[in-house]
């Protein structure tokens, strides 16, 4: 008998499908010795992907004193690591299409703040790769998506709860029987992602809860926590006070080490803002 995320599934008109290179670039960011130079190249073979990664790469944002015209410039200008996170977010972005009613650029814009965040904090963290950490931040919200592409009126309520000051998980439980973050795991075995992304994207919302600790889930959901509290428009200096600190402690932050964070991170921009508009 189908599962109710798999109803969910079977609701979903257009299933968000990954470029095939993006999703190899993705798979091969675990891997050490991967040749992420020859994957970026595999991937300007797509070219609605490399017209996107070309048009951020001369945006204003970089200060580029040319314009640039190939990947293989990007490559040599912004180094393989930096063009690999842009080349992600662009083919995550390309996977949603627009939905009626909800507010898609708002959406990536915090997607690409959590990402960000994570991909800094995740280099301040033994054994979390701030790659890994970079994509899991970007997708760990793609359950919300696919619930409001399933279930419209359900999103909306669970949605509309949460701007209330609702727990996002206990809502989707009490709603729907399953959690957003469990829809977005099984997205990510679907799209045949790392078992470590999978696990991070699934624990993320609730990261002390699983019987095994995933340091990547932790070090996205503190990148979340961080996130919400720019978009609330809290000061740097404010905001360690608000994160949670058995979570930052799993990972071995003190106070300390979480005011480091803050001032790190909280100010950074990804760079990727181009991609929503």
């Amino acid at each position: 008998m189908p599962s109710a995320i798999d109803r969910l599934f079977d609701h979903v008109y257009r299933i968000p499908s990954v470029p095939e290179a993006v999703c190899r670039l993705i798979q091969e960011l675990t891997v050490p010795e991967a040749n992420l130079h020859d994957l970026a190249r595999d991937v300007a073979r797509d070219p609605a992907i490399a017209m996107k990664v070309l048009r951020l790469v001369n945006s204003a944002y970089y200060g580029l004193p040319r314009k640039l015209t190939a990947i293989d410039e990007a490559v040599l200008t912004l180094g393989v690591d930096r063009l690999a996170t842009i080349i992600i977010a662009s083919g995550m972005v390309a996977t949603v299409p627009q939905m009626q009613g909800f507010d898609l650029k708002g959406y990536w814009m915090q997607s690409f703040r959590r990402a960000s965040y994570a991909k800094g904090i995740a280099a301040l963290i033994q054994d979390v790769d701030p790659n890994t950490a970079f994509t899991c931040g970007l997708i760990a919200d793609f359950g919300r998506l696919l619930l409001r592409m399933g279930n419209p009126s359900a999103g909306e309520r669970i949605d509309s709860a949460v701007a209330e000051g609702g727990h996002r998980p206990t809502w989707e439980r009490a709603e729907l029987g399953y959690s957003t973050a469990q829809v977005a795991a099984e997205l990510c075995r679907r799209w045949n992602f790392p078992d470590e992304l999978q696990r991070g994207v699934a624990q993320c919302a609730e990261p002390l809860t699983f019987p095994e600790f995933e340091p990547l889930a932790a070090v996205v959901h503190l990148a979340g926590q961080l996130a919400e509290l720019r978009a609330d428009g809290a000061a740097p200096h404010e905001v360690v006070g608000s994160l949670p600190v058995h979570v930052a402690a799993r990972l071995g932050l003190g106070e300390g080490e979480l005011q480091q964070v803050a001032y790190r991170v909280y100010d950074s921009e990804s760079g990727l803002e181009g991609l929503a508009a």
